[in-house]
């Protein structure tokens, strides 16, 4: 989760290393600097069916994620990953560039990217998780989320 976390931070970071070209990039630009300024605050809900919890956390003119964890009969973990959705391109390749450099340090972590949106596995850093150790764990970066921001 912590390198998660670093890797979210030095998303945000990176991002700020754009120039916007028209009123979308504009809004995106500002919307990343309410982001890391924490003026904004994210919408966050997280959905649960028998063999699957979701949770999305979307910033408005910014980019939205989406953390899919499913599970087999037993109730353990058979994969996990997130997929963060990017408004404009220029946040999509900065993205891109920060999760290729984030990536350097753990080879076991597969990152994708297909146009907008890049998506990481985390199945393998979640080794032998059940249904109840994940939720928590959403709980968790929920509450992160939502303290982080929202000033």
């Amino acid at each position: 989760m912590k390198k998660y976390l670093l890797m979210a931070a030095a998303l945000l970071a990176a991002t700020m290393t754009f120039t916007a070209c028209g009123d979308d990039d504009e809004k995106s630009e500002e919307a990343i600097e309410d982001i890391v300024s924490g003026k904004t605050k994210p919408t966050v809900t997280i959905n649960e069916t028998a063999d699957k919890i979701v949770m999305t956390a979307e910033w408005k003119n910014a980019y939205t994620e989406v953390h899919t964890a499913t599970f087999d009969s037993n109730g353990l973990l058979t994969s996990y990953t997130v997929a963060s959705t990017y408004a404009t391109d220029a946040l999509a390749d900065a993205a891109w560039k920060a999760a290729q450099e984030a990536n350097g340090e753990d080879a076991d972590l597969k990152v994708t990217r297909k146009g907008k949106t890049i998506t990481a596995d985390y199945t393998k850093e979640y080794p032998e998780v059940n249904k109840d150790m994940m939720r928590s764990v959403f709980e968790t970066i929920k509450k992160q989320y939502e303290s982080m921001s929202g000033k």
